[in-house]
């Protein structure tokens, strides 16, 4: 099987919402409230960065990085 890193961006949603879900399982927390607009916004700018590693067509790792303000 071969794991592809990807940088997620725009329309790139139901990805991040399986990256959050899939660190929410790691970490054992609670990620009901998921708010698709919020990471549609998110995932719009320059300066966040979203990285998911994909292998099979799932989610197994991420990386979600923004600045300090």
């Amino acid at each position: 099987m071969t794991m592809n890193i990807t940088r997620l961006g725009p329309g790139d949603e139901a990805r991040a919402h399986e990256m959050v879900t899939t660190m929410a399982a790691v970490f054992e927390e609670d990620c009901a409230a998921f708010n698709y607009e919020h990471m549609r916004e998110l995932l719009q700018r320059g300066d966040f960065w979203a990285v998911a590693a994909i292998e099979s067509d799932a989610v197994i790792g991420a990386s979600p990085h923004m600045p300090c303000r």
